[in-house]
């Protein structure tokens, strides 16, 4: 989903808009007041030439008077002039005709994100801007007067359908509090097709995506299954609910990230205990139905910056460490990562230094995007990170015998910090949220996680719990307040956004 350049891999891909771009999107609509609208093209793979030579059958009711005399209609086939659907070129020759006719009438092309285009409006001299995601066109504008000229631009290039403001993306809804400054990101609606489809929308709620010993307690994906387990997994379809769960992972909660990454090992062997964690997700999740990504005015932190974390060694099976990154612009997160890391280290320093190289790349990136984008304050990006000793890395020309022998792939950090792309700072493990995108936490530390992220608690029912306390949470708008009794907790007085 995420290819950006029409030469990579297969000669048919097309490339698409990232997710990351349309929440940077969003999160400017709510943070400085832009318009944001929708717009969909009719039959759009018809307007586009074929790329190459392709032909079909006689579709039925095509008049015969336009067909060969003296030749039977089923030994005649007809030359397409247009990518019609179906064609597995027809995607990538949608984009190439897109995009040339954008960049033919005064639109300018990210080199950061393919499927995002931006013109100067000529009333306000702002710049507006279209992202494309094959035949949905999502639009930012500055001022009212500006969208107007935009879309009026726009229907004189494609035959456009007006959706109005922007409600739903990809399966993402955007719900817009314009009086509080504040644009909402949920996927309730798929959420509740998923606990329905596999008898769940009623089942008890858990307070976490995953138990805390999860890595220690779930069985290795090369273990051989009994027959028994074989029997168990026979009617399970691990990779659909896996894939499904990702796909929720990936657009507006970063808060089961690291679950999925954990059990995306397990696709080619999935174990029951496997099986049993990712319904775990499901309880989790329709306690959390209602819960999204919330990009305010009004954030402590509406600036963008960073945060990088990682386990040390927590791979049972390979020793490699885990790595995470989120970023957050407005408030709530508008990029993250939870992936396994490439190489063994021998030590947590040497852990978190290769965390904040990765975190360093995607930095390299969203300033430049941001920069697109025409975001405010674009200086160097602030990566807040909790071990002291990789900080002093990062920022040092030393090498001690204990870090000599790391690879000059990883060391380009330093060279990040140098030109001011990024400035490394610490934060307490308590306050750095890219925690819970590199391990499994308990009920107490999660519970102040999903906040940090942009994604205040909503209400819901009572979850199993492992003590008795009464617990209070501070979140960008409001408190959490509960009480936890006799192994459950009940949540009340949550706000809403």
């Amino acid at each position: 989903m995420q290819s950006q350049t029409p030469n990579d891999g297969p000669t048919h891909s097309s490339p698409v808009a990232r997710l990351d771009t349309l929440r940077l999107l969003v999160s400017k609509a709510a943070t400085e007041g832009y318009e944001l609208k929708q717009m969909d093209v009719n039959t759009a793979f018809l307007h586009a030439p074929s790329s190459k030579p392709a032909h079909m059958k006689i579709p039925y009711g095509f008049p015969d008077n336009e067909l060969l005399e003296n030749v039977s209609r089923d030994k005649q086939v007809l030359r397409l002039k247009k990518a019609v659907y179906g064609l597995k070129e027809a995607p990538l020759a949608w984009y190439n005709f897109c995009s040339g006719i954008f960049t033919e009438n005064g639109f300018t092309r990210s080199d950061n994100d393919l499927c995002l285009f931006s013109i100067c409006s000529p009333d306000s001299e702002s710049r507006c801007f279209v992202l494309v995601y094959v035949d949905d066109f999502t639009l930012l504008a500055k001022t009212s007067g500006d969208m107007v000229w935009l879309k009026n631009r726009l229907n004189s290039l494609f035959d456009l359908k007006d959706l109005g403001a922007a409600s739903q993306v990809l399966g993402i809804e955007i719900i817009r509090d314009r009086d509080n400054g504040i644009v909402r990101l949920t996927q309730r609606k798929f959420i509740r097709q998923l606990l329905e489809e596999y008898d769940m929308l009623d089942c008890h709620p858990l307070p976490t995506p995953m138990f805390a010993n999860a890595n220690a307690s779930l069985p290795s994906h090369t273990v051989s299954l009994t027959d028994d387990e074989k029997f168990y997994m026979k009617d399970k379809d691990f990779r659909h609910l896996s894939g499904c769960l990702n796909w929720l992972s990936l657009g507006t909660r970063p808060d089961i990230a690291f679950a999925l990454a954990r059990l995306g090992q397990a696709q080619s062997n999935p174990h029951p205990k496997h099986w049993q964690a990712l319904t775990h997700v499901l309880r989790y999740l329709s306690g959390t139905l209602d819960m999204g990504l919330v990009y305010s005015a009004k954030a402590d932190r509406p600036e963008p910056h960073m945060h990088t974390d990682s386990a040390f060694a927590d791979c049972v099976d390979t020793r490699r460490s885990h790595s995470g990154f989120v970023v957050l612009v407005g408030g709530a997160a508008v990029a993250w990562s939870s992936r396994k890391q490439a190489i063994v280290t021998t030590s947590s320093t040497e852990a978190e230094y290769i965390a904040m190289g990765v975190a360093a790349k995607e930095a390299a990136w969203m300033k430049r995007l941001l920069l697109d984008l025409e975001f405010p304050n674009n200086g160097p990006l602030r990566i807040y990170a909790d071990n002291q000793s990789s900080l002093i890395l990062a920022t040092s020309e030393k090498l001690s015998t204990r870090t000599k022998h790391l690879d000059v792939q990883y060391h380009f950090v330093r060279q990040l910090a140098k030109m001011g792309i990024c400035v490394f700072k610490w934060v307490s493990t308590k306050l750095n949220v890219a925690d819970v995108l590199t391990k499994p936490l308990g009920s107490n530390l999660f519970l102040d996680m999903p906040p940090r992220l942009g994604l205040p608690w909503i209400r819901r029912n009572s979850s199993i719990v492992s003590e008795t306390a009464t617990v209070s949470l501070t979140v960008p708008s409001g408190s959490v307040v509960g009480v936890l009794w006799e192994g459950h907790v009940t949540l009340f007085d949550i706000c809403v956004w």
